[in-house]
């Protein structure tokens, strides 16, 4: 277990994605979960990079450390499927997200990436039971998606449905106009929560 996270750390764990996109992979799920030790990472990450991304998986929301990254965030990216579970899942986190501090945002975001089954439930109810529509939808687009995940390319793209969709979403985040073509993250893959700062790398 480390006990020092330091500069170093970071940059040894941290894999170039792009020249001014990395990743913290996570190695696996532990079973005592470290709050402090999260903690201590996030304040770490928070002085070397611009903007953090964090994929939360609603399961983790449970722990505390965890969970303050969440309702701390700048822009909070909820991604919602059309099936049952996950609506509960989104209310549940809509309620608890509550009253937002000045300039926090909180997107909802639809995702039908790998189609509906027979069980899945319309936008229109899943609108109606959230009491809010969704601020973006990610199409059907399977064979986009596995063609990414094989290849290891990005799904952003003028060119399909689910570029231009993931596009939007990710300047949505940014802040950035929609007339503004050249977005400075157009490359970046579908992230579910964004907690930005203000100093170090992007």
């Amino acid at each position: 277990e480390q006990k020092n996270i330091d500069k170093l750390l970071i940059e040894r764990s941290c894999l170039r994605v792009e020249q001014r996109l990395y990743l913290l992979k996570s190695l696996g799920q532990k079973y005592h979960f470290d709050s402090q030790g999260y903690q201590k990472l996030a304040q770490a990450l928070t002085q070397e990079f611009n903007y953090l991304l964090w994929d939360l998986p609603a399961h983790l929301l449970i722990e505390q450390g965890i969970a303050d990254t969440l309702f701390n965030a700048d822009v909070q990216v909820l991604v919602c499927s059309p099936s049952l579970a996950s609506l509960r899942q989104c209310k549940a986190l809509l309620t608890q997200l509550g009253e937002q501090r000045y300039a926090q945002r909180t997107l909802l975001v639809l995702n039908l990436l790998h189609g509906n089954s027979e069980h899945s439930l319309s936008q229109t109810m899943l609108e109606q039971h959230l009491g809010r529509s969704f601020d973006h939808v990610l199409p059907y687009a399977p064979k986009k998606v596995h063609k990414a995940a094989e290849l290891g390319g990005s799904l952003l793209s003028e060119v399909h449905g689910v570029g231009r969709s993931l596009l939007a979403l990710s300047e949505d985040i940014l802040g950035v106009s929609q007339q503004v073509n050249n977005s400075l993250f157009a490359r970046f893959m579908p992230l579910r929560n964004w907690y930005k700062k203000s100093s170090g790398k992007a």
